[in-house]
């Protein structure tokens, strides 16, 4: 009976080992394989070096893709090492990916501004020594079978308070302007919806809680991105200041 029951017991134990070796083993378990994050290069290309070092500088650059056709996320922070203040930055995130044997590229853009709008003027600006966090807007996903090789970041544009930009002219300098005409549109839109409701906001509000914009404003797609900025910020500021704040920044000729 002993005998019998140490038998047991041993084939108890190589059962659960041989379990918990099919847990852990990647090859053998497709969960564990699904859980394993695709590895993504990430590429930067900085600034030209001048006295005080790189002028803004790319740091702590960061990829994640839970799958090789998916880029879930890019981080990166930009570090201002020119001792001026800045108002706006274009960065360019270049995914390089394969498919079917062929090289892609996909460019995107990150901006951030802080001189968005006259009304958003407590925004202060990019100072010197400081740093921002730059995210992606969402995950990028390519067709099945594409594998993701790497992401090139790029500074593109630099505007800076009180002195000459660099990049003017590029698309980057284009697309930040763009969102600001956006913004200033979609303003005016309100301010004259505003004006010929007689000065009430009964037809503004629900304006604000619509993604959508009107047509005759003809919109392009970064000032559609303006536009929405500046319809988030007139809603926060109507949900935490009141109405009488918005009737304000309405009446204001900006």
């Amino acid at each position: 009976m002993r005998s019998r029951l140490l038998i047991s017991a041993v084939i108890a134990m190589a059962v659960i080992g041989v379990a918990l070796a099919w847990r852990i083993n990647p090859k053998a378990s497709p969960k564990v394989q699904e859980a394993v994050k695709h590895e993504v290069k990430v590429r930067v290309q900085q600034l030209e070096t001048k006295s005080n070092g790189i002028p803004v500088e790319i740091i702590e650059e960061t990829a994640t893709s839970s799958a090789p056709n998916v880029l879930d996320d890019v981080t990166f922070v930009l570090r201002n090492n020119s001792g001026k203040p800045i108002s706006a930055v274009a960065v360019t995130k270049k995914v390089l990916y394969r498919e079917n044997g062929k090289l892609y590229g996909n460019l995107r853009y990150s901006t951030v501004d802080f001189a968005f709008h006259p009304d958003m003027a407590n925004a202060a600006p990019f100072m010197p020594n400081a740093q921002i966090l730059m995210e992606a807007s969402g995950p990028m996903t390519f067709e099945e079978g594409a594998i993701i090789e790497s992401v090139k970041l790029k500074i593109e544009y630099v505007q800076y308070v009180g002195a000459a930009p660099y990049g003017a002219g590029t698309e980057g300098e284009q697309r930040i302007n763009s969102q600001r005409n956006g913004a200033k549109k979609y303003k005016e839109y309100l301010a004259k919806t505003f004006a010929e409701a007689g000065q009430s906001l009964v037809t503004v509000v629900p304006l604000l809680e619509e993604q959508g914009y009107p047509e005759e404003l003809k919109l392009s797609q970064d000032e559609n991105l303006g536009a929405d900025r500046y319809r988030r910020y007139l809603l926060k500021t109507l949900r935490t200041k009141g109405a009488v704040e918005v009737e304000k920044t309405l009446k204001l000729k900006r």
